[in-house]
């Protein structure tokens, strides 16, 4: 399975500029990962699939947070997001993660806050579909 970020690869699929820009998926992540699996598919897909199901769960959990303005509902999910998501790759996600978290540990009720977590809702879809990419490939 081809990764690299130059060669057309789902790993070559950039965000939006909305989205901060940037590749969806660090392939050099994924080496890692099929790496500690001693180049076993099976355990890079099955990493990826548990990211995929528990990332689902928490994205949904953000949003609800952010309809209702719960700081701490979308802070406990964009924590959890924030490490896992580096691990398979996301990076940019994982970033947006972090700023996510800061303006939720702010102390003031920010649009920041909003924006950012719009942004890494959206950005969740486009890690979503590299990650299946991935999936397809192995």
């Amino acid at each position: 399975m081809n990764t690299s970020g130059d060669s057309g690869g789902p790993a070559a699929h950039n965000h939006s500029p909305e989205n901060g820009g940037g590749e969806i998926l660090d392939a050099k992540a994924l080496d890692v990962l099929r790496e500690l699996g001693g180049g076993d598919a099976e355990f890079l897909s099955e990493i990826v699939e548990l990211f995929l199901a528990e990332a689902l769960t928490r994205v949904n959990e953000m949003h609800a947070g952010l309809e209702g303005l719960e700081k701490d509902r979308v802070l406990q999910a964009a924590h959890a997001l924030k490490s896992s998501s580096a691990h398979v790759g996301a990076v940019e996600f994982s970033r947006c993660c972090a700023e996510l978290e800061s303006h939720c540990r702010s102390s003031e009720q920010s649009e920041d806050l909003i924006l950012t977590g719009r942004r890494a809702v959206a950005m969740y879809a486009e890690v979503q579909v590299a990650l299946k990419a991935v999936l397809g490939a192995i």
